[in-house]
């Protein structure tokens, strides 16, 4: 097991992190392995162990960075708008998500076989974690005052749906138009007015 002191294990971990994100935006989780990576940044596989047990756990990591970024940026977003109702809120948020998610070269690519594939590869509490995390933006719209008639899960696994719709419709010119129709139906849905 190699040893590094703490400034190098930091150094290298935020190379993984950096370097997998180019190579998974670039050729998709399944296609990239760990020689990929150790090559891009230069260590062995046995040091790349010594950070991550798979390259699903670095791909996962790098998911939930991305995702607490796009989150926190949502944020900032909503606290310089006005809104006239709960439900212009919760659709302009679920709206900054989704374009967010369908933007970005790595959130875009979580689909329900990629979801299946991770499940195999990883512990149900990496996507407990994960499904707390998609969860927290729904938290902050109720701290906002958004009162939700469904459970928080469900309205989560509606919009993957609305993302596996969208994604297969990305250079559609009329993207905007269905985006909106498909948030503004769950909005209706699932916010009490």
């Amino acid at each position: 097991m190699p040893r590094f002191t703490e400034q190098e294990k930091e150094i290298i971990n935020r190379k993984l992190l950096i370097e997998g994100e180019k190579l998974f935006a670039a050729h998709g989780l399944k296609k990239v392995t760990v020689d990929d990576l150790v090559a891009a940044v230069n260590i062995s596989k046995g040091s790349f162990y010594a950070f991550y047990p798979s390259k699903e756990h670095l791909y996962v990591e790098i998911n939930f960075r991305l995702q607490k970024e796009l989150f926190t940026n949502i944020e900032t977003t909503i606290k310089g708008r006005k809104y006239e109702n709960h439900r212009d809120l919760t659709k302009d948020v679920i709206t900054l998500g989704v374009t967010g998610l369908i933007n970005s070269p790595i959130l875009s690519q979580i689909d329900l076989s990629l979801m299946d594939y991770l499940q195999r590869k990883l512990s149900p509490d990496i996507f407990d974690s994960h499904m707390h995390n998609d969860i927290r933006i729904l938290k902050m719209l109720e701290d906002l005052g958004v009162i939700f008639t469904i459970p928080h899960t469900v309205i989560i696994k509606s919009l993957y749906s609305v993302l596996s719709c969208l994604e297969q419709f990305k250079e559609d010119k009329e993207l905007n138009m269905i985006q909106n129709l498909l948030v503004n139906g769950i909005v209706q849905q699932v916010v009490a007015e």
